[in-house]
Formats: structure tokens, C-alpha cells, sequence
């Protein structure tokens, strides 16, 4: 006649048969930490943002397009929905068997106690272990309300995880104002350099004009040049060579202006693919300015979902925070119920104390004899039981060395651990808290890790609390069996059913407040579900729509640079008509230069000619004249030449007529010195 405990769960003795169904409990509460487990190791956000990070990997390798990366991303989010709804059915049907195999024991132990127990039993030991089992039932509904609403935050926390990294991923106010930026300084650029390529445009019809005139001036020029070639190789045979020269260079003039006339018919169709491209950049403008107000109202959108996703953030933490004070309460309450246990575990000792003074002397030998079959029993089933549990560890423990999950699940804890103090962070940072906040955040965080770890030591002396109660209570009911089994068996058995019906009505009744909680809760639950489904895909749907822009944007910058290509290529080509039309200029301006040389040279020929003439003519007339005057010098120097006679006759006889008179004077002179 003993009790059996496993994990907190007490069960009622039985007088005179083996007890078995312990074990469940204790397989149950093992499924719940290895569901627990089980759920921590394959919603871990690693493995879930590995697979993601694969798929935006090969989108952005080129081996999948956006279409298909966001279908791939739909699916994975919809089958890890899916993956949640089986683990949180499988869950509550793991509930459901507790809940059933624990009404179960309540039932065979009810039924064992109608068959076993005496009639009129009932005693202060009685309505004494009725309380403690009361307690320990609510002990063990609080405990279980507890892994619920640990693992609800576990969920929540996770989903919690996932959509700050969606929100993490999601385009910013300030990158969707960067985009915005840059679409203006892009629009900016292609109107500067439409603003530039008219400017060229004007200035190629300017120089195209500037051109035609030069044609008109050079065809002028060149029919002038043909009069005067035509004049001058009437003129002279040296002219006429020099005129050989101006023809052949009037050809190459000519020919200089079939290139002009040609590179103006390119320049036209140039004119209008130049056109062409800034009717179609003016269309691209207009496109980019759509999207642009596009842009805006969608960044407007995502605004208001931020703004929406911020207020149901809040929402949550609201809720969390209620949690966490129910919780508080839930540990109050526990703390209360640990002192009535103490109080009660007090009186206890005290009424084994006496009914060890009553019962020691009477029956010693009856009491020695069936304690150690009781013992036997005992021990026999407890070294069946921890064969048997050590045969699952022992097992358990080489399937994990084979498959070396120890050591993955040590590295798990701790990322795990180390996990949670980066969101612990995080949220600290995120939330924008004063420093008192901050540090009363984390003193409060820091206690109520403290208080899980007094909360674990204390189930472990709970545990052994009870063992020892159980223990005293099997040698308290063992005496008290024996000394009042024929007075109070018909009153036990009718405050066991009162007992148990008030238990039933109990349980009914927190059975009804728990389920009306849970609706409740299943109510908020989904309805935060739709809310994150509906903004995972509002996101998805942005994120397409991003990569379709982003797609749009590559495509017209590739366009832009095919322009600027283009354009490179076309101001290769006007540069180089430019050079052409600077060298036929120049060669131009070295014909005119070569043309007025040879126009001075034929209007010197022409003075020298006309001086020529006109020295000619004066020789002609001083020809005559000097004939003339010769004519005349010849009447002249006849005359003279008479005269000369004349006079010469004239000298000689005055000659004469002075040496006469000389000599008349000498002798005169003679005759008058003598």
C-alpha cells in the first residue's frame, strides 16, 4: 500500500494492488519537451532564412527571374503556415491525451478506492489529503497553463522574429527617397542633355547654313573664276596654263562640294534620327515620370501598412505585457500554494506523530511485516521502472551519439540562448526608451530569468517534497487502514464521491474558462495570422514590384547608355564631318587665297601690259618726235653747219684781219718803244 509521483502528479494509494499507469504522465510530459524541442530545432530562423537566402542567391545569379523567386518565396511561406497549423494541432491532440489519460487515472483510482477502501472512512488525514490534492491539481493546471503560454511567446516571439526581418528587408522611407533622388537626377540628366543635343542640333543647322552660304559663295566664286579663266586664256598661253591650274582645282573644288552636299544628305537623315531618339527620350521622360508618382503613392501605401504594422507591433507587445502580469500572478498564486503545502505538510508531521504514539506499541510486527512487502513492491517496480527509463536513455543517448545530435543540440541551446539575448538587445534598442526605461527593461528581464530558475529549483524540491509525502502518507494509511477498515468504509466511500464530484464540478468549471480563453485567444491568434499573412504578401507584392522597377530602370538605363552610344558615335561622326568641312574650308580659303594671287598676278600682267602699252606708245611718240626733232636737228646743223661755214670763213678773215692788226700793234708798239 505506497503512492506513486512522477514530474508533480500525485496519485492516490490503493490498498492491495499493483499500480502501473504512472509512467504515462511521465511519457507525456517527455512528448511535451521533445514537441517543444521539436518545434524549437525546426523553426529555427537559420534554416528558414538559409532557404530564402538560396533563392534570392540564385536570383541574383541570374538562374531564376523575379516571377519565380516570388512564387518559390509564396509557396515556402504558405507550406511553413502549414508546417505551424500541424504543430499547433499536433500539439493540443498532445493536450487532448494528457487530459484524457489523466481523467483516466482519476477514474480507475475512484473506481480502486469504491472497491478497496472501508466504510465510513473519514477522517482529518482524509479531507487533508483531498486538500492537498486539490492543490496539486491546480498545481499542475497552473504548470501547464504555463508551458502553454511559454510556448505561445515562443510563437509569438518567432513570428515576431519573422516579421521584423520582413520589415528588415522591406524598402525604407529613406531608400524609397533615394530611388525617388535618383530618378530625378536621371530625368535631370536626360533633360540637360536633350537640352544638349538641341543645342547641337542648332548648332549643325547653323552649320549647315554657314556651309550653304560658303557653297553659294564658292559657286559664285567659281563662275567669276570661269569668266576671268575664259578672259585670261584669251589673253595669254602662260594664263592659259595658270587657268589649266584653276580648272583642275575648281574640280577638286567641285568634288569638295559633292562631299559637302553629301555630308549635308547625311547630316539631314542624322537631323532626324536625332529627332526620332529625342521624341522617344521625351516618351521615356514621361514614363519615368509616371512611375515616379507611381513610386510615390506606393511609398505612401507602404507608409500607412508601416504605420498599421507599427499600431498591431504595439498590439502584441500589449498583449505579451498582459501575459507576463498573468504570469506574475500564476507565480504569486503558486507561491501562496507552496506555503499552504508547507502549513499542511506541518500538520501532517504532526498527526504522523501521533498516530505513530497510538499505533506503535499495537501493531509492530503486523506493521514491520507488511512495510517490507510494501517495500519490496516498491523497489521492485521502481528498479522495473528505472530499467526501464534507463534503457531509454541509454538508447536515446547512442542514437544521439550515431546521428551526433548531442552535440547539435548543445550548439542549438546555445545559439538559441545567445539568439534570444540579440533579440533581448534588439527590442531594447528598438523600442524607444528612455535610459531608466531601458535599465528597469533589463533589471525586470534579468529577474524574471532568475525567478525561472528558482521556478526549476523549486518543481526539483517539490519533487522530492512529494516523494516524502507520499512516503509518509503510505505508512500514515497503511496504520490507518488497518486500525479503521471495518468502521469507515461506507462514509469514505460517500465523502470520496462528494469529493470527487465537487473535484469534477471543479474541473468542469475551469474545463469551460479555459476553453471560452482559448477561443478567445485562437480569435486573436488568427486574426494576427491574417494581419501577417496579409503583410507578408502586401511585401511580396512590393518586392515584386521593386524588381519589375528596378528591371524597368536596368532597361532604360541600358537604353540611356545605347543613346549615349549613339550619341558618342554621332558626335564621332560630326566631328569628324566638322574636320572635314574645317579642311574643305581651309582647303577653300587656300584656293581663294591662290585664286586673289592669281587675280593680282593677272591684274599686275594687266597694268604691266597696259604700262607696256602705254611706254610704247610713248616710245612710238618720242620715236616721231626724235625723228622729228632729228629731222629738224639735221635742218638745223645744216644751217648751222652753214653758219659754222660762214662764220668760220668769217674767223679765218678776221683771224687774218687780227694778225694784220697784231702785227700792225707789234710794229707799232716796236716803233713807238724805239
Amino acid at each position: 500500500m505506497f503512492t506513486d509521483e512522477s514530474n508533480g502528479e500525485f496519485l492516490i494509494a490503493r490498498p492491495n494492488c499493483i499500480h502501473e499507469p504512472p509512467i504515462a504522465s511521465d511519457g507525456i510530459g517527455s512528448n511535451k519537451t521533445d514537441h517543444n524541442k521539436d518545434i524549437k530545432d525546426d523553426s529555427s530562423p537559420g534554416d528558414f532564412f538559409s532557404a530564402i537566402d538560396a533563392v534570392e542567391k540564385l536570383g541574383y545569379e541570374g538562374k531564376l527571374s523575379s516571377v519565380q523567386i516570388a512564387q518559390m518565396k509564396h509557396r515556402f511561406f504558405k507550406l511553413s503556415g502549414l508546417l505551424s497549423k500541424i504543430r499547433d494541432n499536433e500539439f493540443n491532440l498532445l493536450q487532448l491525451s494528457k487530459k484524457m489519460s489523466t481523467q483516466l487515472d482519476s477514474l480507475n483510482e475512484s473506481l480502486s478506492k469504491a472497491d478497496n477502501y472501508p466504510e465510513g472512512y473519514n477522517t482529518k488525514a482524509d479531507k487533508l489529503r483531498e486538500q492537498i490534492l486539490n492543490a496539486n491539481n491546480r498545481l499542475l493546471q497552473i504548470e501547464e497553463r504555463n508551458d502553454e503560454l511559454n510556448y505561445t511567446i515562443e510563437s509569438l516571439k518567432d513570428e515576431k522574429r519573422m516579421l521584423q526581418n520582413e520589415y528588415n528587408r522591406m524598402p525604407k522611407e529613406e531608400d524609397a527617397i533615394n530611388l525617388h533622388k535618383q530618378l530625378e537626377k536621371s530625368v535631370s540628366e536626360v533633360k540637360s542633355e536633350m537640352n544638349k543635343r538641341s543645342g547641337e542640333t542648332r548648332q549643325l543647322t547653323q552649320t549647315m547654313q554657314d556651309t550653304k552660304e560658303m557653297l553659294e559663295q564658292i559657286t559664285k566664286l567659281k563662275n567669276d573664276a570661269e569668266e576671268q579663266c575664259q578672259n585670261l586664256v584669251s589673253e595669254s598661253g602662260e594664263i592659259e596654263s595658270q587657268l589649266l591650274q584653276t580648272m583642275k582645282e575648281t574640280d577638286k573644288l567641285q568634288k569638295q562640294k559633292d562631299e559637302v552636299e553629301r555630308l549635308k544628305t547625311e547630316t539631314s537623315d542624322e537631323q532626324l534620327k536625332l529627332q526620332d531618339e529625342m521624341k522617344t527620350l521625351e516618351s521615356l521622360r514621361l514614363q519615368l515620370e509616371l512611375e515616379s508618382v507611381k513610386l510615390q503613392n506606393q511609398s505612401i501605401k507602404k507608409q500607412k501598412k508601416l504605420y498599421d504594422l507599427q499600431s498591431q507591433h504595439e498590439a502584441v507587445n500589449m498583449h505579451v505585457c498582459q501575459l507576463e502580469q498573468k504570469n506574475t500572478e500564476m507565480t504569486q498564486q503558486k507561491t501562496e500554494a507552496d506555503l499552504k503545502m508547507n502549513h499542511l505538510k506541518q500538520e501532517l508531521l504532526q498527526l504522523k506523530d501521533h498516530i505513530n504514539q497510538q499505533t506503535r506499541l499495537r501493531e509492530a510486527f503486523i506493521r514491520k511485516a507488511r512495510k517490507a512487502d510494501n517495500i519490496l513492491q516498491a523497489l521492485k517496480e521502481s528498479v522495473k521502472f528505472t530499467m526501464k527509463t534507463c534503457s531509454e536513455k541509454h538508447m536515446n543517448c547512442l542514437a544521439m551519439k550515431q546521428t551526433g545530435q548531442d552535440t547539435q543540440l548543445l550548439k542549438k541551446r546555445t545559439q538559441l540562448i545567445h539568439d534570444i539575448k540579440k533579440l533581448k538587445e534588439m527590442l531594447l534598442n528598438q523600442c524607444q526608451l528612455t535610459e531608466l526605461e531601458q535599465i528597469k527593461l533589463r533589471q525586470s528581464l534579468q529577474q524574471a530569468d532568475q525567478m525561472n530558475y528558482d521556478l526549476a529549483n523549486l518543481r526539483i524540491e517539490l519533487v522530492e517534497l512529494t516523494r516524502l509525502v507520499t512516503i509518509k502518507s503510505d505508512e500514515r494509511e497503511q496504520k490507518s487502514r488497518d486500525f479503521l477498515i471495518a468502521q469507515s468504509r461506507y462514509t469514505r466511500i460517500q465523502d470520496d464521491i462528494k469529493s470527487k464530484q465537487l473535484q469534477i464540478n471543479e474541473y468542469d468549471k475551469s474545463l469551460n474558462s479555459t476553453q471560452k480563453k482559448l477561443k478567445d485567444f485562437a480569435h486573436l491568434y488568427e486574426a494576427i495570422k491574417e494581419e501577417r499573412n496579409n503583410c507578408l504578401s502586401s511585401i511580396q507584392l512590393s518586392n515584386q514590384h521593386i524588381q519589375e522597377l528596378s528591371e524597368k530602370l536596368r532597361i532604360s538605363a541600358n537604353e540611356i547608355d545605347i543613346l549615349k552610344n549613339n550619341l558618342v558615335h554621332k558626335e564621332e561622326l560630326t566631328n569628324k564631318q566638322r574636320k572635314n568641312i574645317e579642311k574643305v574650308i581651309a582647303a577653300h580659303d587656300l584656293l581663294r587665297n591662290e585664286f586673289s594671287k592669281l587675280s593680282c598676278t593677272i591684274k599686275d600682267n594687266e597694268e604691266q601690259k597696259e604700262r607696256m602699252k602705254q611706254s610704247i606708245h610713248r616710245q612710238n611718240t618720242i620715236i616721231t618726235q626724235t625723228t622729228k626733232q632729228i629731222e629738224n636737228l639735221k635742218n638745223a646743223m645744216g644751217h648751222v653747219i652753214k653758219v659754222r661755214n660762214s662764220q668760220a670763213i668769217e674767223l679765218v678773215e678776221r683771224n687774218e684781219e687780227f694778225c694784220v692788226l697784231q702785227v700792225k700793234h707789234f710794229v707799232f708798239t716796236w716803233a713807238t718803244r724805239i
